[in-house]
C-alpha cells in the first residue's frame, strides 16, 4: 500500500487546492507534504513522482517537502526516470 495520499482543501477565498502528503516509515512515520496544488491533475502528478522516489528507496526519514520544490511538472511529463547508482 502506497504512502502517498492526495487531500483536498478549500480555501478562505473558496478556491480547492490539492495537497499532497507522503509518509516514510510505516503507520508511525510522520505525515509530510510534497506540496499543494490548484488542479487535482498536478497532485497526481506530484504524488507519482513521490511514489516512485519512495519505491525506488531515495526517500528516506529526514527527507522533507524542499526535495521536491524545484520540481515543476506540466502535464504530460510523467515520463519513467533512470536513476544512476553511485
Amino acid at each position: 500500500m502506497s504512502g502517498v495520499h492526495l487531500r483536498r482543501r478549500v480555501t478562505k477565498n473558496g478556491e480547492i487546492r490539492w495537497m499532497c502528503v507522503y509518509r516514510v516509515g510505516g503507520r508511525y512515520g510522520r505525515i509530510r507534504s510534497a506540496g499543494t496544488f490548484p488542479t487535482q491533475k498536478l497532485a497526481r502528478a506530484r504524488a507519482e513522482l513521490v511514489w516512485a522516489e519512495i519505491a525506488a528507496g531515495h526517500a528516506r526519514q529526514s527527507m522533507t517537502a524542499d526535495v521536491y520544490s524545484h520540481v515543476v511538472l506540466e502535464p504530460g511529463d510523467l515520463e519513467p526516470v533512470a536513476w544512476e547508482e553511485t
